[in-house]
């Protein structure tokens, strides 16, 4: 399973980096580039927009209840 966290502060960073350790996977984002790159190193993907965020979580995350991709506001 492929889990999308935005914010790589202290709780989400920490957070990450254990659930990491036991083999999950990430797709992450955050203001800050230098939080991604460094999540990215391992076995998360990092994304510089929450547009490309979107897009590297995987497909069947995105589909809603009736089977329908889901449209964001913008």
């Amino acid at each position: 399973m492929q889990l999308g966290v935005i914010g790589l502060g202290r709780m989400g960073f920490n957070m990450i980096r254990r659930l990491i350790k036991d083999g999950r996977r990430f797709a992450v984002f955050d203001q800050l580039s230098k939080l991604v790159k460094h999540h990215a190193k391992g076995k998360a993907v990092g994304a510089a927009t929450l547009a490309g965020f979107q897009d590297k979580l995987l497909p069947a995350m995105r589909f809603g209840f009736g089977g329908h991709l889901e449209k964001s506001a913008k």
